[in-house]
Parts: C-alpha cells; sequence; structure tokens
C-alpha cells in the first residue's frame, strides 16, 4: 500500500511513531490532544506514506478541527503532479450548532485548498449519519438524499461547489455509509479490504482506495488537406461565375435534384482551381528550446491575454465566452475506446460505425400515416392563397447570404459560410433559381437533406456509446433555404397551429406552457376536481427534457425542484471560483455568476417561486457563497461583512427580490401582448369597486379567494398580490402606459427603498 489512512487513532503524544510502523512509511499523525475539541480522549487522525513518494504535510491547511492535509508528488506518464490528501474525523456532538460551527471550518479551509489543487482526496469519518448514499444509474455516481437540513446541505454544497464525487459505498453492520471518500479525480475505486491492519469494526470497516491516474486517450483528428478559403482568389471565381448563363445551363434539368447536382459540379470546379490547398501538420514532442524559462514566460503570456480579453469583454465578448464555453464543454474529442453492451472498439472506423448503429435505432425508415382528416388540413393550408406561386427575388437571396456568420463551419457539401458570403453577388441567381423551383415543385433536394453527424457527451461515462446524442450538421444554402423561407410558411400556418402549441411560436415558450398547466391545476385541486396528467418524455430524441425544465412532484410541490436547481447553480458557481482567479475585476466574475450560475436559480421562478422561507434560504444560500468569495478577492470590503453590505458594495439584489421582479415583468408582458398566451390574461382580472372611492385604487387586479395554499401561492395569484404591493409602495407606476424599462426602474427603485 502506498498511503495508510486511520480515523479516531486514540494517540496521544506518549506513543512514538517507531511503535505504529516499520521504517518503509513517512508518518503524519494529528492527536486530539493538540486540536481545539474539547474533549481530550480519543479522536485523531493519521497518514502513513510510502518513503517511494514525495511527501510533505501542510499544517496551514489544517483547520481547528481534526484534518490532517499532506501533499503527494506521484508520476503520470512521466510527469510530476501533486496529489493533495486529506483524513477527517468530525466527533458527534449533541449540539447541532457545534456540529455545524466544527464542519462550516472544515469545509471553509478544504474549499480555499480546492481552489489552488487539481487533484485532491478527502476521506474520513464525517458522523453525517442521516444522509442516504445510493447509487444513480444514470449518472453511475453515488449521490446523496435526505440530507434536509443545515448540517446536510452544507455538506452537500460543498460537494457539488467544488466537483467533490463521493466514492464509496462500503456499508457497515447497519446498512449504513459513514466513512466517506471525497474526491475530483476520475476512475476511483473503493472496495472493502480483506487485509486488516487492526481488530475490524463492524460500524467502521476498512477499504482500500484505487485511483488509475492515467489519462483518458481520445481518437486523434486525421491528418490530411484543406481548403483554405480566406486565401481564395476571389477575383478570378467572381470573374468565372459571373460568366455562367445559369438560366440556359439550368434548362437541361429535368428536378430540382439535377439542378442542384449541375450546381455544385460547376461550383467544385472553381473551388479546385481557385482556393489552395494546406496540409495539416503532424504535432511534435517539445523542442530542446522549449526550456522551462520559456514556459514560466508563456504562462505569464496567457495571464495577460486572459486581461486584455477581460478588459475588451463589452467590445468583443465573443472572445471571452469562447474561452468560457471551452473550459466549461472541453473541446468534444471522441475517446480511443468505446463499448456498447459487451462489445467494445478501439478504432476510429470501428467507433464510427458503433455510433451510427446506436443512433439509427432512434430513427424509423417507415413513413407515418397519416389519418384524412389531418391530410385535409394539411391541403387546405397548402392551397390558402396558393403557395406554391411563391417567389423570392435574387435581392433576397443576396442578403440572406451576406448575413451568413463567416466563422461557422461547413456542412457536408464543404462549403464555408465565408465563401457564400464574399460570392454572394454571383451565387445569388443559381441559388434562387434552385429555391423558386423547389416550391413550384414541392420537392426538397436531396443533396440538402445530407448530413454530417457529430457525436456529444451527455452525461455518465464517455465510453458509453448510450450516453452520446446525435447533431446533424446541414449545409449553409440549405439552412438559408430554411430561413428564406419560415416567415412566409409561418404566416401560412399560425392560423391551424392550436393554442397549446408553446414550442417555435413567437410570443410563447415553456414559461407560458408552464404556467398555464400549472394555473391550470392548481386552481382545479383547489376547488377540489379531478386532475390528470401524463408526462411524454422526448429524451432520446433531443438533448435533454425534463418536464420543460422544472420538477412538479405528486403533491404539486417543487421542494425537489429547488433541491435540483441548487445543486447545479453549486456546481457551476465551483466552476465560475476555479476558473475566474485570473480575473482581476468584479465585474466579470458578476457577469460569469449571473449567466452561468443565477440563470439556473432563475429559470421558470415565475412557475415555482418558494413560499416557504427554508427553500429561499436555501437558493439565497449560493449567492451568498458567490459575494463571500467576490470579496474575498476583491479590494474595499471584507468577506466578513454582513450579505447586505455585500451586497450593497457590489450594486446586487437578493435573489427574493430579483424573483418578484421577474414575476411582474412576465404580468408586464402578458398585459401588454409582449407574450402571447390568451389563456394566461383570461386569468388577469381587473378590480372594478362597487362604489367610487375615496382614495386611489392600489390593488388594480382581483385576486381570487381560495381554500387551499396551493390557490393562494399559484403564480397568477401570487404576481397579483405582488403587483398591488408594488403599487402601494410606488404609486407612480401604471403597467398599461409604462415602457418596460421605465417599468422596469420603478421596480428596481422599490425594492431599493424597501432595503
Amino acid at each position: 500500500m502506498k498511503v495508510i489512512a486511520f480515523t479516531e487513532t486514540w494517540l496521544n503524544c506518549n506513543i512514538n511513531n517507531s511503535e505504529l510502523m516499520d521504517s518503509r512509511y513517512v508518518i503524519y499523525r494529528r492527536d486530539r490532544v493538540i486540536t481545539s475539541t474539547s474533549k481530550q480522549d480519543g479522536g485523531g487522525v493519521l497518514l502513513a506514506v510510502s518513503k517511494e513518494l514525495q511527501s510533505r504535510r501542510m499544517p496551514d491547511w489544517e483547520s481547528a478541527g481534526e484534518d490532517l492535509w499532506v501533499v503527494v508528488d506521484v508520476d503520470i506518464c512521466g510527469k510530476s503532479e501533486k496529489l493533495a490528501l486529506c483524513v477527517v474525523y468530525l466527533p458527534p456532538t449533541s449540539s447541532t450548532q457545534m456540529k455545524l460551527k466544527t464542519l462550516s471550518d472544515f469545509l471553509n479551509s478544504a474549499s480555499r485548498v480546492l481552489l489552488k489543487m487539481n487533484k485532491v482526496v478527502i476521506c474520513g469519518n464525517f458522523n453525517l449519519s442521516f444522509i442516504d448514499w445510493v447509487f444513480d444509474k444514470d449518472t453511475l455516481q453515488i449521490i446523496p438524499s435526505n440530507y434536509n437540513n443545515s448540517i446536510g446541505t452544507a455538506f452537500v454544497d460543498f460537494m457539488l461547489t467544488n466537483s467533490l464525487n463521493q466514492i464509496c459505498a462500503v456499508r457497515n453492520c447497519d446498512d449504513r455509509i459513514l466513512d466517506l471518500v471525497l474526491t475530483n479525480i476520475s476512475g476511483g475505486s473503493v472496495v472493502q479490504s480483506s487485509d486488516l491492519l487492526s481488530k475490524l469494526d463492524p460500524f467502521h470497516p476498512s477499504f482500500e482506495i484505487t485511483f488509475s491516474l492515467s489519462p483518458t486517450c481520445f481518437l486523434r483528428p486525421v491528418l490530411g488537406d484543406y481548403r483554405s478559403f480566406y486565401k481564395a482568389n476571389y477575383d478570378r471565381i467572381w470573374q468565372h461565375l459571373g460568366k455562367i448563363d445559369w438560366s440556359e445551363r439550368f434548362s437541361h434539368c429535368d428536378d430540382v435534384d439535377s439542378m442542384t447536382l449541375s450546381f455544385y459540379n460547376e461550383l467544385y470546379s472553381v473551388i479546385d482551381a481557385n482556393v489552395p490547398l494546406t496540409t495539416m501538420k503532424k504535432s511534435r514532442h517539445r523542442p530542446p528550446w522549449y526550456t522551462n524559462a520559456l514556459v514560466g514566460m508563456l504562462t505569464e503570456k496567457e495571464k495577460i491575454r486572459k486581461r486584455r480579453m477581460e478588459e475588451s469583454i463589452q467590445k468583443n465578448p465573443k472572445t471571452f465566452w469562447r474561452y468560457i464555453n471551452k473550459k466549461r464543454n472541453g473541446d468534444n474529442s471522441v475517446p480511443s475506446v468505446m463499448y456498447s453492451g459487451s462489445e467494445s472498439v478501439n478504432s476510429g472506423q470501428s467507433i464510427a460505425q458503433l455510433l451510427a448503429d446506436h443512433f439509427s435505432l432512434a430513427c424509423s425508415d417507415s413513413q407515418p400515416v397519416l389519418p384524412l382528416s389531418v391530410e385535409s388540413s394539411f391541403s387546405n393550408i397548402l392551397s390558402f392563397g396558393n403557395m406554391s406561386s411563391l417567389q423570392f427575388t435574387v435581392e433576397q437571396v443576396e442578403k440572406g447570404l451576406g448575413s451568413l456568420k463567416p466563422s461557422g463551419g461547413a456542412g457536408p457539401d464543404k462549403v464555408p459560410p465565408v465563401f457564400l458570403i464574399r460570392c454572394a453577388s454571383v451565387l445569388a441567381l443559381p441559388l434562387q433559381l434552385i429555391y423558386n423551383r423547389s416550391i413550384s415543385d414541392g420537392r426538397f433536394p436531396v443533396e440538402w437533406k445530407r448530413a454530417r453527424i457529430v457525436p456529444v457527451h451527455k452525461k455518465g461515462d464517455i465510453h458509453d456509446v448510450k450516453n452520446y446524442c446525435p447533431i446533424s450538421i446541414l449545409s449553409c444554402v440549405s439552412k438559408l433555404f430554411e430561413q428564406l423561407i419560415r416567415p412566409v410558411l409561418t404566416c401560412f400556418v399560425r392560423p391551424y397551429i392550436s393554442t397549446y402549441q408553446h414550442g417555435f411560436i413567437r410570443g410563447r415558450s415553456t414559461m407560458t406552457n408552464l404556467v398555464e398547466f400549472v394555473a391550470d391545476v392548481m386552481t382545479g385541486v383547489d376547488r377540489g376536481h379531478q386532475i390528470d396528467a401524463i408526462d411524454t418524455d422526448f429524451s432520446s430524441a433531443f438533448d435533454r427534457v425534463r418536464d420543460l425544465g422544472v420538477v412538479i412532484d405528486s403533491k404539486l410541490k417543487f421542494d425537489i425542484h429547488v433541491d435540483s436547481v441548487t445543486c447545479k447553480a453549486a456546481r457551476m458557481l465551483g466552476f465560475v471560483k476555479r476558473n475566474a482567479g485570473d480575473f482581476r475585476l468584479p465585474s466579470t466574475k458578476i457577469l460569469l455568476f449571473n449567466c452561468l450560475v443565477r440563470s439556473h436559480l432563475e429559470y421558470g421562478s415565475v412557475v415555482w417561486s418558494p413560499s416557504y422561507v427554508v427553500h429561499s434560504q436555501r437558493l439565497e444560500g449560493i449567492q451568498r457563497a458567490f459575494t463571500r468569495y467576490l470579496a474575498f478577492t476583491s479590494p474595499g470590503i471584507s468577506h466578513r461583512s454582513s450579505y447586505d453590505q455585500r451586497l450593497d458594495h457590489f450594486g446586487l439584489i437578493t435573489l427574493r427580490d430579483r424573483r418578484k421582479l421577474l414575476d411582474l415583468l412576465f404580468l408586464y408582458k402578458v398585459i401588454n401582448g409582449f407574450m402571447d398566451s390568451t389563456d394566461i390574461l383570461s386569468r388577469v382580472n381587473l378590480c372594478v369597486p362597487y362604489n367610487s372611492p375615496r382614495k386611489p385604487i392600489s390593488h388594480i387586479f382581483e385576486c381570487s379567494r381560495n381554500r387551499t395554499n396551493l390557490g393562494r401561492h399559484s403564480p397568477i395569484n401570487r404576481i397579483c398580490v405582488e403587483y398591488g404591493e408594488l403599487c402601494s409602495r410606488a404609486p407612480d407606476v401604471d403597467i398599461f402606459s409604462d415602457s418596460l424599462r421605465k417599468f422596469k426602474n420603478q421596480i428596481l427603485k422599490s425594492i431599493a427603498g424597501c432595503n
């Protein structure tokens, strides 16, 4: 064994290290008598590290409790890296406040270590027996449950914020998992040990931890020649394409497919003649002149680049977010070994076939048979206004070509948008002829139905093909055709689209869908009606679909959802803290928090805004942790200052006030037609007094009387109450005549006045 860890050693200064182990190990220990724990006997932790490894104790990392930190140098593929090891014991106590204080002290110390170290292993007895650890088949991880108290919440938030996984599944005689192993290293496993170093404790069985520190190998890109369209001779291309009589060329074509084929033959011919080939070079090992001093200079250069990127966020946000997204998602490389069930393959061609076979399972070659009523409806739609007579002009096509993004990639036809943009004036005519012929014939070119499939990892093991979904990359000219015809087609079919269809409809969204559904269900339950709902899962066809982003339990509560979004936000907060160290401006870190963290905490809040303080505080804890981190890394304010002081210093408001702001903005958009939902609008009723009032009316909208808390806290009812409270604090606000910006500013002033 390379490292041996003990908790509850019961050692003291009278026992020498030489009495414990032989000379093969360096022993690091922290006995209870030198800690701040009130109980003097028992406790204590120990780490024994083999002398084959370079190791050293890190006393500055240790908290006031019983934890021991050691850094070990490990060799990974010929490169020396540092591994931080910690063994900890948190003694049981009857005082919840004392237990929370001891735990928080350790978690804060460990969080500071995790900001500096990429590879960390924390093991020991936390005495959190109330937490249940269950294996999740979707993520292939051991996840916590039943932790809804202050101690459990603090511990789980610490894990999520620092991207730690608990990998120990060894249960004791009571079928509980008490000793935990937290790590941010993938590929770790824990099994019960058969070799006992001491008498077996049935409540704390010994176990062995094994890590595979070798990095995952990925498929290398196929090197070859590619076209450099930025170095093309566009003068000759314009001259050649401009001389072609496309009308005469296409007159010999029988259908739109032959027109498309003729177009591409001419296009590929001119590309081959005028776009140079560039050879991709193989990467090589470091040359002799690539010294450590040069590496240090390049590191400093990278820091300066990040600072300049930070300073130019307003002018060039794309560069900043490209850097952040690369940190979040990586480069989407495919592992060199993948499997499906019991079949395992390790070559590029076989991996591609394995992925293709898996993706094909979600597709069907059979053509759907539509009922006669549906067919007749489609016939009425297509005949309405004689849609087949629709014709695009050359100017429309040229304008569409000019609107393409030059940085985009090529589709299966290998023609990038930069080429189409620079040749828009000479390509607009042939494309216009093909588009119009396609509409008149009612046939989409077969060539434009082809797609390049890219596998994208969704979750779980990156070696399992079941954890990938296909993304189709289409050709730019086919996407332009769709872009041109979409607004015209929408005008034809919009009158026939059901009011219950919310996806891909202007003015409607998942938000309007959720509010309508929840309002219907809560109102029905409040009135004693029976409500039945059918939930259909399309997760195999789409990247992720889960109740439109909001989880509702069988009791119409959002406890699970609050816990879910808090966990997601905590993970993302950890990402922000780990990757924002090189950014100096607080505004940059706030931007990252708002976009990556707060968005999880606010999506759909109009539907699920918590009515209980415990849930509100759970959500607020994420922003509390962020402002504490922000104050710790920024001058002018102490991280020990109060939450309100930190919010005021950085110009933020509480998440609770943010949810009220989003509620009122949602009401404004419904009232003023920014959202197309007659169902929601019909539920917002004006409050008409029976007699002429002597004072101005503060409650403009009527709040329904309810028998249950569900009806009382339903979205529409809650928002109408909040608007009445706003009117009483800001009498000048007018939801009917104020602009959206003015209305929002009125809300923010009201919130600032209350605080």
